[in-house]
C-alpha cells in the first residue's frame, strides 16, 4: 500500500467513527450502529493483516464489565480499539 493509498483509507477509517458517533446519539440504534462498526473495523483489520483477537468481550475493561453491560459495549470497545490499531498501522505507512 502507497501513502496515498493509505492516506485515502485513513480519511475513510475516521469517517467510519465519526458516522458510528452520529448513530451512537440514538439510544435506539446503540446497539446496532455497534455491531456495524466492529464489522467494519474487522473488515478494514483483515484487509491490513492485522491480528486481533475474535472474541469481543476481550476488549472490555475488566470482568465485572462483562457480566453488567449489554453486548454492545463490548462491539463498541472492540471496533474502537481495531480502529485505534488500523490507525497507528496506516500512520507508519504515512509518515515513512
Amino acid at each position: 500500500m502507497n501513502k496515498k493509498e493509505a492516506l485515502k483509507l485513513y480519511s475513510e477509517v475516521n469517517e467510519k467513527q465519526g458516522e458510528h458517533n452520529g448513530r451512537w446519539e440514538d439510544e435506539y440504534s446503540q446497539e446496532s450502529s455497534s455491531v456495524r462498526y466492529m464489522e467494519q473495523m474487522i473488515s478494514y483489520a483483515q484487509d491490513l493483516n492485522i491480528d486481533f483477537d475474535t472474541d469481543y468481550f476481550l476488549y472490555s475493561k475488566g470482568d465485572n464489565e462483562k457480566k453488567e453491560k449489554p453486548d454492545y459495549f463490548n462491539y463498541d470497545a472492540m471496533g474502537f480499539k481495531l480502529k485505534v490499531m488500523i490507525c497507528e498501522k496506516l500512520e507508519t505507512i504515512i509518515l515513512n
